[in-house]
């Protein structure tokens, strides 16, 4: 059995989000809105191509959003408000057609 439904939000998390999270290949719904996650958003996260739901708001993560994110071709809800994220959204998420 493959985990599908990983609901973190809440939850007082500190440290970095595991580059490995980008293995777990059948994974669809991530939250981890409201931690207190910092650096970057791993590009392994861009693995996770079952992935409808996606949630790292509220967290204290840095760097630019990884254009490995535009192969989430399932993903229909992106939130990553993030006051301390730079450069600009990458041309790949362009092509995220499911995207509401």
């Amino acid at each position: 059995m493959q985990l599908k439904e990983l609901d973190l939000e809440n939850n007082s998390l500190t440290g970095t989000i595991p580059t490995s999270l980008g293995n777990l290949s059948q994974l669809e719904y991530l939250d981890l809105d409201d931690n207190s996650l910092t650096g970057s958003i791993p590009t392994s996260l861009g693995n996770l191509s079952q992935l409808y739901y996606l949630d790292l708001d509220n967290n204290s993560l840095a760097g630019t959003i990884p254009s490995s994110l535009g192969n989430l071709s399932q993903i229909n809800e992106l939130e990553i408000h993030n006051k301390s994220l730079a450069g600009t959204i990458p041309r790949s998420l362009g092509k995220l057609s499911k995207l509401e």
